[in-house]
């Protein structure tokens, strides 16, 4: 905790000076039951509580000069369930954490962040930082789910509702210089639809999972009245064999509960993983304004990898699960 206190302190000390910044300090405490029935050479089941990517962190920015700002985030994985450790090092964990400028020209960041690609998923994804996130099937043979170190951003200002997002990660290589790793994306709408009926985005990613790899992703999500249908497609390649993967969401509120579906797969990879797939259902309740409770049903198929001496998909790791879990946000 002393290394968390001293980090919050220290971003509070660098923008003190001048002009005093705006600085907010926030957090998300996300803690499950959890039961998991995995069906693979074990034969095991059990229960646990899980925190479930609780953070805490500080952002905020301070005028330079007039329509200039610098920013700032220095974001926090805090592992509330005890399981890591009694030492700071162990419960705590780096997410994303960066300075920058913003102004009329967009903005500008660096140090650790996801990449543009990573966040067209916006509000699509139903089950995100649960044992049912989609990620669990995309990131099986080519990840694009992606936080960077040494990330450079650019976004650019909305313009009629498009912004165009790039970033380069120089290093991620011994012989790496910028440019070699490129994560980019062009964006329709509003994340969240409360500004508009419909989000789009496509982006692409060229050796951000490794020198040879790329990925071409699609997302888009409307809503109909309480009904929201989203969907996330993707094409994966390591550089030798490439990989069909897709997402399909749907919601659908009423009063404080919200009911929530979603179904993910991949396609066999020739002489390399066999297909996967995984369908979800769950059930949210708003106990407050920054309070949810919910339910959470999942079975998941993630595939065998493929064995050249006997030249076929290895037996895959089935597992059923559920979960009921409380999430908080200040």
């Amino acid at each position: 905790m002393q290394k968390l206190t001293a980090a919050i302190g220290l971003a509070t000390m660098m923008v003190a000076p001048a002009t005093m910044a705006e600085i907010s300090l926030y957090g998300k405490a996300h803690i499950a039951l959890e039961y998991a029935d995995v069906k693979d050479s074990s034969e095991k089941s059990e229960a646990d509580v899980v925190s479930n990517a609780s953070r805490l962190g500080v952002k905020g920015d301070v005028e330079i000069s007039k329509d200039l700002y610098g920013i700032f985030q220095y974001e926090f994985g805090i592992d509330i369930d005890g399981s890591s450790g009694n030492k700071a090092g162990d419960f705590i964990s780096q997410r994303n954490q960066f300075v920058g400028l913003k102004g009329n020209f967009g903005k500008i960041l660096v140090g650790r962040h996801d990449t543009p690609l990573k966040k067209l998923e916006g509000k699509i994804e139903m089950f995100g930082d649960t044992y049912a996130d989609f990620g669990k099937v995309f990131d099986y043979y080519v990840d694009s789910q992606e936080r960077e170190n040494r990330f450079i951003g650019y976004y650019s200002p909305k313009f009629s509702g498009l912004q165009f997002n790039i970033a380069t990660m120089p290093g991620k290589e011994d012989d790496a210089s910028v440019g070699d790793a490129i994560s980019s994306a062009i964006v329709y709408g509003d994340k969240k639809l409360k500004k508009s009926d419909f989000y789009a985005g496509l982006g692409y990613d060229s050796a951000v999972d490794g020198e040879d790899t790329s990925v071409i992703r699609l997302a888009a999500k409307t809503k109909f009245g309480g009904l929201s249908l989203g969907t996330i497609l993707e094409q994966a390649d390591d550089g030798q064999e490439d990989q069909f993967r897709y997402m399909v969401s749907a919601a659908y509120k009423m009063g404080k509960f919200t009911l929530k579906a979603q179904y993910a797969g991949a396609e066999e990879v020739e002489n390399n993983k066999d297909a996967s797939d995984q369908v979800s259902l769950g059930l949210d309740y708003k106990l407050g304004k920054n309070t949810n409770m919910y339910v959470l049903g999942s079975r998941q198929d993630l595939g065998g990898k493929y064995s050249s001496s006997t030249n076929t998909f290895a037996d895959s790791t089935k597992t059923n699960f559920f979960s009921v879990g409380v999430i908080h946000k200040f």
